[in-house]
């Protein structure tokens, strides 16, 4: 099965996957004419631009840093810079070192192939890969992005990276990050900020345009024919969406309300949670946020700690928040009226992925949805049912569902909440996968537990689902035993 967070787990996996378009690019008209840069541009010409774009950064954010250098670099160079930067913000969402080398090396042998430029915190210099922004242009079939003027854009945004570095160290900020969810508030304040400096720097000296066409080109994706990698890349981008643009978005709101000032106050008492980004007002004043009905992340580290005791060395374990528009990419295989606005009542979404670092597939992934009243939160649960239907149509190329059953819950399953069991079996190329689930409701909070290539019973299944949902209110049952000898049919 892949309902929403299943969905969102495979792209949480692969976050650089290049799939179907969001949003259309700006339409450059005649009188707009664009300067489409040589493919071998010189490094002389790079010095030129950059020299430009330091300039007219100080010009909106002044500071006493003298300099920023430019360097063109090969892929190789760019990989072994992302691994070291990486890695640190990898240890924060794995929980063993080796796992999260592994993700950093990963993510950055991608990334290294994607990257137009990035501001290097070792070197304090901006690296460019010369060669990307054409694959880029040709990749998103856009042109007019290999043009002089996205490149001026561009450099003012690293350029507003190395101003930020030098007045409080990335190093420093990141250290500070206790967990996922404040891994994405921090990359938001970031890389909002430069966002921030960037756009005023490139409207200083006329260059909105090129400015505009390098942020269109963040969640903008080329088209295909595989509808489940179309699904899948609209969530992965949602999340460089809402580092870029909801950060932007955040610090433009601070400044508003404060004042330039608040930029140092921002920095350094940064949001620890990715909901002060979209709600800005209860970064500045705390005590307007909701009181949190739950306590989710007590509830998964107990839920992590049961299947480490009962299948210690097993799991490798990563918990993570879902971002509002992540989730809503999630959503988007029903019709967008149906899930906007129920996206904006979720208070909170947290998922446990636990995954078997041998390589056999396995995973079981736990997530909670909060939301602010019983009626939302059952709302909820039925977009959730609707979504097993319509994800059928959206399966990846050489991905089908062989047998599915959905069948209500039933007082002989001694559940206390409303919900679903699930069974089904997925064939992938010629492997056969099978997908245990339940999906429920209790109060205001939704679960969805997910079984993959894992051997489950119905019974532990669905009391696994009733403990994550009582928890959250401080009523934990006795653990369920799980393990290989508990079959799926032993309950039915």
């Amino acid at each position: 099965m892949k309902t929403a967070i299943r969905a969102m787990l495979f792209a949480l996996a692969a976050p650089f996957s290049f799939a179907a378009a969001q949003e259309q690019p700006p339409i450059i008209t005649p009188a707009q004419e664009l300067t489409l840069l040589a493919r071998d541009y010189s490094q002389a010409d790079l010095d030129r631009m950059g020299r430009a774009a330091f300039e007219a950064v100080i010009s909106v954010a002044p500071t006493k840093l003298k300099s920023v250098g430019f360097r063109f670099v090969e892929i190789s160079e760019m990989r072994d810079v992302l691994r070291e930067e990486l890695l640190p913000q990898m240890l924060v969402q794995v929980e063993d070192k080796e796992s999260a080398e592994s993700s950093a090396r990963t993510t950055a042998d991608v990334m290294a192939n994607a990257v137009i430029a990035k501001f290097a915190t070792g070197t304090g210099e901006v690296l460019v890969v010369r060669d990307n922004l054409f694959e880029l242009a040709g990749l998103l079939k856009m042109e007019e992005l290999a043009s002089k003027e996205v490149m001026d854009a561009v450099l003012c945004h690293e350029v507003a990276h190395a101003l930020d570095n030098h007045h409080h160290p990335f190093r420093r900020l990141f250290a500070t990050v206790k967990d996922t969810n404040g891994l994405h508030a921090m990359n938001a304040l970031i890389e909002g900020h430069a966002q921030f400096v960037a756009r005023r720097a490139c409207a200083k000296v006329g260059n909105l345009r090129g400015f505009k066409l390098f942020t269109s080109s963040i969640d903008f994706l080329p088209e295909t024919e595989d509808a489940g990698a179309e699904y899948m890349g609209r969530i992965a981008v949602a999340q460089f969406s809402f580092a870029y643009k909801d950060g932007e978005r955040f610090i433009a709101a601070l400044v508003k309300a404060k004042g330039a000032g608040v930029i140092k106050q921002v920095f350094d008492a940064p949001p620890e949670d990715s909901i002060l980004i979209s709600e800005p007002s209860w970064y500045l004043d705390p005590t307007l946020r909701p009181e949190q009905p739950y306590d989710f992340e007590r509830t998964l580290g107990r839920f992590e700690s049961t299947l480490d005791k009962q299948t210690p060395d097993f799991w490798t374990m990563t918990k993570v928040e879902l971002l509002g528009p992540q989730i809503s990419a999630a959503f988007s295989v029903l019709p967008k009226e149906r899930y906007e606005e129920a996206v904006k009542d979720i208070l909170e979404c947290r998922v446990l992925i636990a995954q078997n670092p041998r390589g056999d597939g396995a995973m079981i992934s736990a997530g909670l949805f909060a939301l602010p009243t019983g009626p939302k939160a059952e709302y909820i649960l039925e977009l959730e049912l609707a979504m097993i239907e319509a994800k059928r149509a959206q399966l990846p190329n050489g991905v089908r569902i062989e047998d599915s059953l959905v069948e209500e819950l039933l007082l002989t399953d001694t559940a206390q909440f409303e919900g679903v069991w699930v069974d089904q079996i997925i064939l992938v190329g010629d492997k056969e996968i099978t997908n245990f689930a339940v999906l429920g409701r209790r109060g205001q909070a939704v679960v969805e537990l997910n079984f993959i290539g894992f051997p489950i019973s119905r019974k532990d299944a669905v009391s696994m689902a009733e403990q994550l949902l009582q928890a959250p209110a401080g009523k934990v049952k006795g653990e369920v035993e799980i393990g290989d000898s508990d079959k799926p049919d032993d309950a039915k």
